[in-house]
């Protein structure tokens, strides 16, 4: 296959390509234990593990991004943003290509989950949210966990606790107040929340990681 084109490479078996000495590399690596989430990006099988760049202005960009924040490892948050460019770069890489065998549930769940991002501070009627992009409450669970092997709860109290601890890096707004800015109006309940994500308090994170 021509350049520029992505290689997902298995454990376990053999692979042989070239011409390196012509050829600019980047690797992205992940833990066998994560394998599941190749599914969210539509590699199902072993016939789906090369494929051309669909958009390379897009995916150089994010590659160039991750170069940038390799540098910055020290720094609190790096690293979940380092994941997120890096699943962008791999999406962006075959999006023209995926989007097109989207079914209509998933791309109903993509809006869905672009509608999350765009409000996960404010509170969620996650039986009305379904209603909005057509399933059922037990269909939007069930299409929902097929994209992202997750609960649509757990996606959003990730973005809040994302939002959370940068917040409280970046500047001096009591916790309470973080807490009730990223939507959990219950203090106790977003201590205990980040305490299982951070394995820490929201006091310590920021006397530990405040620059």
């Amino acid at each position: 296959m021509q350049a520029p084109f992505v290689l997902l490479e298995v454990p376990g078996y053999h692979y042989a390509y070239g011409p390196h000495d012509h050829w600019k590399e980047t690797y992205i690596r992940y833990i066998a234990t994560k394998k599941e989430f190749f599914s969210r990006w539509g590699l199902k099988s072993k016939e789906e593990l090369l494929w051309p760049v669909h958009n390379l202005p897009a995916t150089t960009m994010y590659l160039e991004l991750l170069l940038k924040l390799s540098s910055k490892l020290t720094i609190p948050g790096i690293a979940d943003k380092i994941d997120r460019h890096a699943e962008m770069a791999i999406i962006e890489s075959r999006i023209a290509e995926h989007e097109k065998r989207l079914t209509d549930a998933e791309k109903r769940i993509r809006d869905a989950e672009q509608y999350i991002r765009d409000h996960y501070q404010k509170p969620f009627n996650l039986e009305k949210l379904a209603s909005d992009y057509g399933f059922s409450l037990a269909g939007f669970f069930r299409h929902w966990n097929e994209c992202f092997f997750s609960t649509p709860a757990k996606f959003i109290t990730g973005l809040r606790l994302g939002k959370a601890s940068r917040m409280l890096t970046q500047t001096r707004v009591d916790v309470k107040e973080i807490a009730n800015y990223v939507g959990i109006d219950n203090s106790r309940h977003f201590a205990t929340l980040f305490r299982q994500r951070f394995g820490i308090s929201p006091t310590e994170y920021r006397k530990r990681y405040t620059p």
